[in-house]
């Protein structure tokens, strides 16, 4: 997927959580970090499609709640979201009393942005489906650069 700024928004807030990108993965402790320090967000999660907990900056049960349900919500969603929206990037927003819970997948990640509930808006929305995407393709962009270095074309 093309990055398109306008609708995914704030691709300067994804670049100052994740740095530039150098072809190898970011710290994702440090993503987590200063991912948490955004205004308006109060917790990340940053998961595999499999469900490892790749890096959080939650509390641990929360963190490990989500590592087990996450990839579970996406799943049973997509199909659903795909004959609904087949054109968008996969989000799923779930709305308790106290928390806003934004799951985005991108390629082999899920990003979970966790927020309180009373001032969400499109723009949290953009840049947890941002965060996905910038991580989904870092993963991506390293696996098949792994995957090339294995099987060089002759």
């Amino acid at each position: 997927l093309k990055w398109y700024e306008d609708l995914y928004g704030q691709l300067n807030v994804v670049n100052q959580v994740l740095d530039k990108w150098d072809g190898g993965l970011p710290n994702l402790d440090l993503v987590a970090q200063r991912f948490n320090a955004l205004s308006g967000f109060d917790a990340c999660v940053i998961l595999h499609r499999d469900g490892h907990l790749l890096a959080t900056s939650w509390n641990a049960s929360a963190s490990q709640s989500m590592e087990a349900m996450g990839p579970q919500i996406i799943k049973r969603v997509s199909q659903y979201i795909k004959n609904v929206c087949p054109e968008e990037m996969l989000s799923v927003t779930i709305f308790l009393i106290e928390q806003v819970i934004i799951l985005s997948q991108h390629e082999d990640i899920i990003f979970v942005g966790v927020r309180n509930p009373r001032a969400l808006n499109r723009r949290h929305l953009q840049v947890v489906q941002g965060m996905a995407m910038a991580l989904g393709k870092r993963f991506s962009g390293l696996r098949d650069a792994v995957n090339e270095a294995k099987n060089p074309s002759a």
